[in-house]
């Protein structure tokens, strides 16, 4: 749900075998694609942009949060 195959290689959890083998198979991928590396890299962070998943809006999205918890033990 947070991702997509433009931004993100998906590893199915099958057994912790397969995630190591998939993991380092992905991995090699991206070392041997430079340029599908770079290509993932911008649809991550324009995925991360539009959702609202950067740092910033999250941290200023918990501390409404924060604020409002505080606000109802007073």
């Amino acid at each position: 749900l947070l991702v997509t195959p433009e931004c993100a290689v998906a590893i199915k959890p099958l057994s912790k075998e397969h995630v190591i083998a998939e993991l380092a198979g992905a991995m090699d991928r991206l070392a041997q694609d430079g340029a599908l590396a770079e290509r993932m890299s911008v649809a991550g962070r324009e995925r991360a942009s539009s959702q609202g998943f950067l740092w910033a809006d999250l941290i200023e999205s918990w501390l409404a949060i924060y604020r409002e918890i505080l606000a109802g033990k007073e």
